[in-house]
């Protein structure tokens, strides 16, 4: 049986919308000079870029990242999600008598 770890995809979601929401000029910045080799392909792009439209959508992004992730912290801890790998691709293992013993406290 396979486990499917929501509260790693919550992280991820978290570290992007703080990302988005606290540093969007940075971000920009960054995407700017990125795309500063390729302005021929991407002008329309790295117009709305360099517009103050771009941070308002970084931070829009930021805010419903957030949201994401508080959702799934909150639904990682009610929930344990599973995913069932079907019998033939599981290699077989041979079964072993395994004797417990335990310790009695007087």
């Amino acid at each position: 049986m396979i486990t499917v770890n929501l509260t790693l995809l919550a992280t991820i979601y978290a570290l992007a919308g703080a990302i988005c929401l606290f540093w969007p000029r940075q971000l920009q910045a960054f995407v700017l000079k990125q795309g500063a080799n390729a302005r021929e392909s991407y002008t329309a792009l790295l117009n709305f870029v360099g517009s103050h439209w771009y941070i308002r959508s970084l931070r829009v992004i930021g805010v419903v990242s957030a949201i994401a992730a508080i959702l799934l912290f909150d639904t990682a801890s009610r929930v344990h999600v599973t995913i069932t790998v079907p019998q033939r691709y599981i290699q077989a293992v041979p079964q072993r008598h395994i004797q417990v013993s335990t310790l009695h406290s007087i």
